[in-house]
């Protein structure tokens, strides 16, 4: 087993903090000061997850708005609507094709009256009345 060195374990540690006080403080440069005061803030070791979280949060977002850059509100609004109009359709065959894999083919009829027999004589001995061959 390794000799664990508190003095590396130490400076690793700081460094976290070091890290996590950096993130933090971008993080308030690009939300206005959102988290001043925050445990992220004043805890940023012990918040490490968190803020990782946030910024992975804040690169996707930044990622997926950076499709509209250069868009005005009009624009962008009708490039939404498109790309939902796009899911729906995908979500649509989707389950369409789903719907019709689980439907049972539809069963034939294979049995024909035999000489002398006649329908109406096939459906009593099915169980069906008149009335309902009918209809």
């Amino acid at each position: 087993m390794q000799k664990l060195d508190s003095t590396k374990i130490e400076g690793a540690l700081k460094s976290l903090g070091n890290a996590g006080k950096n993130a933090v403080a971008a993080l308030n440069a690009m939300t206005d000061g959102e988290f001043k005061g925050s445990t992220m803030e004043t805890d940023p070791l012990g918040n490490l997850g968190m803020i990782v979280r946030v910024l992975l949060n804040a690169q996707a977002k930044a990622e997926a708005n950076a499709k509209y850059d250069g868009m005005d509100a009009d624009q962008i609004s009708e490039a939404q609507a498109a790309e939902r109009a796009e899911e729906q359709a995908t979500i649509a065959a989707k389950f369409n094709e789903k719907l019709a894999s689980r439907r049972p083919a539809p069963e034939v009829a294979t049995e024909e009256p035999t000489k002398g027999e006649t329908t109406s004589e096939l459906d009593k001995d099915l169980g069906n009345s008149d009335d309902q061959t009918q209809q």
